[in-house]
């Protein structure tokens, strides 16, 4: 909420008498003048992108890039106004991601080693994997034959939670729907790092400490640590649950997705680890599709579920959630994202695809 780091309000009128309110009236008010406004209390539609579905979005060094699956990739520098910048002929964008390039340093020394790659990669369901340097110009740098990326992430370079002070590279990591895990440090040369068979894996993030997390459609989570991406480990499997998304903000990891085809469901885990999980949320006619973090809030949409498409709020690191969006009869949230001060929202009506934009503040 807005107001939730004010103590007071004064002013000083002509007359010179000093008026106060204090922050429970202020929070009262504002409270009234969102349940008035609905959505658009905290929420901007914006102009449509047509005969387009977009399934991922990122942004990297002040550019976004939206990856769909008609093969089209877009640009913008706001996030309202996209620029269409190639089309690939049979290719399904499932999921893209961005590695930053920059110096990293132990003990304030600069050792070198480049902890991005200033480099998007954006992967698809044919077993495709491009990247771009600017998300302008794409190269196809790989096909795996039978596999369905659904998605991509790029870890960040850190020595904190590292005995050793070793700053391991950033790496990027892939996922498919077969259960094989992907991995590369320059998003060129891919290595297999394992196989799962029976599990659909279908989002990746990484946090800003130490670990990996993967989910799956078949209910599962796996993680894998920074130091040892080669293995993973199974944390949890919640029977007849399709996890669709995972995200991180820096403490705590949350995980939404679903159970049969309306029961939406919220899962968080502790500080500082990836081990256990909790149940946080629960709502019927709610199928979660996807989540993010950004200014110390989660956000998770929904698909369009009994007639409407939803967004849930959370500052408390996933614990407690608050409706802050419904949406019409026809859209159905794909992707969401934060950058740039804002959470981006992008939804599909069955045929055109819509951005929504978080309002400056109410984050």
């Amino acid at each position: 909420m807005i107001a939730s780091s004010w103590t007071a309000w004064e002013r000083t009128d002509r007359e010179g008498i000093l008026e106060s309110v204090s922050t429970d009236n202020i929070q009262s008010q504002i409270d009234r003048l969102i349940e008035w406004l609905g959505p658009a209390a905290y929420w901007t539609q914006h102009a449509s992108i047509p005969n387009t579905k977009i399934t991922a979005a990122c942004e990297g060094n002040g550019t976004f890039v939206a990856v769909a699956s008609n093969g089209t990739i877009r640009t913008s520098t706001d996030g309202i106004t996209w620029t269409l910048r190639t089309t690939v002929t049979g290719v399904n964008f499932t999921s893209v991601c961005y590695a930053p390039e920059k110096q990293s340093t132990i003990h304030n020394v600069i050792t070198g080693v480049n902890t991005g790659n200033g480099m998007f990669v954006a992967v698809a369901s044919n077993g495709s994997i491009r990247t771009s340097t600017d998300g302008i110009t794409w190269t196809l740098r790989t096909t795996v034959t039978g596999v369905n990326f659904t998605s991509v992430c790029c870890g960040r370079a850190t020595t904190s939670a590292v005995a050793d002070g070793v700053i391991h590279p950033v790496t990027f990591v892939a996922v498919a729907s077969n259960g094989s895990i992907r991995t590369s440090t320059d998003g060129i040369t891919w290595t297999l790092r394992t196989t799962v068979t029976g599990v659909n894996f279908t989002s990746v993030c990484q946090a800003n400490t130490s670990s990996y997390v993967a989910v799956a459609s078949t209910g599962q989570i796996y993680s894998a640590e920074i130091s040892n991406i080669a293995t993973w480990t199974l944390r949890t499997t919640i029977t007849g649950f399709s996890f669709t998304g995972v995200a991180n903000n820096s403490s705590r990891f949350v995980a939404v997705g679903y159970s049969g085809s309306t029961i939406g469901n919220i899962y968080s885990t502790e500080s500082g680890t990836a081990a256990t999980w909790t149940s946080r949320l629960s709502i019927t006619n709610t199928n979660y599709t996807s989540v993010c973090a950004g200014n110390g809030t989660f956000v998770a949409v929904s698909g369009n579920s009994a007639g409407s498409s939803r967004i849930y709020s959370s500052t408390d690191g996933g614990v407690k959630w608050t409706l802050t969006g419904t949406f019409g009869t026809v859209m159905s949230f794909t992707c969401v994202l934060y950058a740039v001060d804002k959470f981006i929202a992008i939804s599909h009506d069955g045929r055109n695809s819509h951005i929504c934009l978080s309002r400056p503040k109410l984050f």
